[in-house]
This record gives structure tokens, C-alpha cells and sequence, in this order.
């Protein structure tokens, strides 16, 4: 699929791309090394989430925040998931794609255990552009711009994805928000009505708490997770070669 995949859509992407890149220290500073920060992808959805929660009375922000959280959650999941199950595919800076050159500023070691596909990233950015897009249209529709021209556009630019790693970590990022307002959302709004009413300041705490893991892109938990599903690898691989040792040793006695 990989294979497909990058020889009619990505690879001449890639290098419509590469025209592009490596030109200017300024323009692969401000596209690799600026935009790609946390603060630039994720804070604006931050910040506004927290202005609707923490200083509006509109009555739809429970359900606001419910979709926002939860459809986040979702899908931060399903991509991690997607990432550590399904065939590993290299990122475009350890594809060794010919004349492939990274922007200023890349390095050779930068991303080199993480699958490409989808682009959690992406997948995080339209899970919350999709949750304010059902709370305000206009701004929803600001937000899936940036999304796409601040979130994703970058990340191609720098080798760390391909486009259809992106649009694969898009259409999550929807599905995953719309599924949770369609089946989960006035069920999710009646448990936060009755949080807030018995556990206020343990709940605000809570999502302060989310909002700042979505505004660091989850980023700990992450690494975390690819940490221990490394060291559990390790620890197998020790365990059956102990395994072949002991029977090698029991056929030669």
C-alpha cells in the first residue's frame, strides 16, 4: 500500500517540494524550526477552548469542550495505535529517496524511530479544529485553515511526513470528533454537568491539565509509550535468545 501510495501521490510531492527547500536559511527556519513548535500548532485551539470554558456563559461550551476532549483523546489514540501496529513506513528524511536534501536545520537522527503514518499530528490539530468547527462555524473554518497551513504544510516541508500521512492524520482527526458529537455527546455533557456540580475544582484542574498535555502535543505520553513499547521489545528479544541458548546448550549435553 506504502508503495503505491508514494509513487503516484507522495513522491512527486516530495520533490515538487524539494524545489522549494534548502534555498533559504530564513524560509526552512521559519517553516522547520518555528512553525513546527508546539506553541504555533496546537496553542491557538488551547487558548480558545479555554476562553470559551473559562469565560463565557454560552451553554453550549460543555458540549464544546466534551467533543473537543474527548474526540482529542479519540484520536490521539486510534493514530498511536495506527503508528505502532501497522507496518512501519519511514519518514521522507530516512526514506533514502534520491537527491532527497532536508531543509536547514534537519537532522539526520530527528524522528528516525517514529512510523510516518498517519500524522498524529494532524490527526490532533483537525480533532480540535473539527470540535470548534461544530461550535462556531467561521472560526471552525479558521482554525481547518491553520490546521492545514501552519500544522500540516510544515511537516511536509521538513521530510517529516508525506501528504498522505497528513491527509490520513486529517481524516482521523475528523472522524474521531464528529463520532464522539454524533453517539457520545449528550451523554459526555449530563457526566460533566454532574462533575462540575460535586467535583468543581478537580474537574477545572483536570482540564487545565488535558489542555496543557494537547498543547505540548501530548509529547511526554508519546515518547513514553514508544519508550516502554521499545524496552518491552528489548526485554523479548533477551528473553528468547536466553531461550535459544538454553536449548542449543541442552542439545549439545
Amino acid at each position: 500500500m506504502y508503495q503505491f501510495l508514494s509513487y503516484w501521490i507522495d513522491l512527486p510531492i516530495v520533490d515538487a517540494l524539494q524545489k522549494l527547500s534548502h534555498h533559504s536559511e530564513i524560509a526552512d527556519a521559519v517553516l522547520v524550526k518555528i512553525l513546527t513548535r508546539p506553541t504555533f500548532k496546537m496553542f491557538p485551539c488551547v487558548i480558545f477552548a479555554m476562553y470559551v470554558f473559562f469565560c463565557t456563559r454560552d451553554d453550549r461550551k460543555n458540549a464544546f469542550i466534551c467533543n473537543l476532549v474527548i474526540g482529542a483523546i479519540l484520536t490521539i489514540a486510534s493514530s498511536r495505535l495506527l503508528q505502532d501496529f501497522l507496518p512501519a513506513r519511514p519518514r521522507p528524511l530516512h526514506a533514502n529517496i534520491p537527491d532527497f536534501i532536508p531543509p536547514f536545520g534537519i537532522g539526520d537522527e530527528i524522528l528516525r524511530d517514529w512510523s510516518s503514518f498517519p500524522s498524529d499530528t494532524m490527526a490532533l490539530a483537525m480533532a480540535m479544529a473539527t470540535a470548534i468547527f461544530l461550535h462556531s462555524r467561521r472560526l471552525g473554518v479558521l482554525f481547518f485553515i491553520w490546521s492545514i497551513a501552519i500544522v500540516g504544510f510544515p511537516r511536509m516541508y521538513a521530510g517529516f511526513h508525506y501528504m498522505t500521512d497528513v491527509v490520513g492524520g486529517a481524516f482521523l482527526g475528523v472522524a474521531g470528533t464528529l463520532l464522539v458529537d454524533k453517539l457520545l455527546r449528550k451523554h459526555l455533557v449530563k457526566m460533566l454537568r454532574y462533575s462540575l456540580a460535586n467535583y468543581f475544582w478537580v474537574t477545572n484542574v483536570a482540564l487545565i491539565l488535558f489542555l496543557f498535555q494537547a498543547a505540548t502535543m501530548f509529547d511526554d505520553l508519546r515518547s513514553s509509550s514508544s519508550e516502554l513499547k521499545r524496552a518491552i521489545q528489548q526485554d523479548y528479544l533477551k528473553i528468547a535468545r536466553g531461550h535459544d541458548d538454553i536449548t542449543v546448550s541442552a542439545r549439545h549435553n
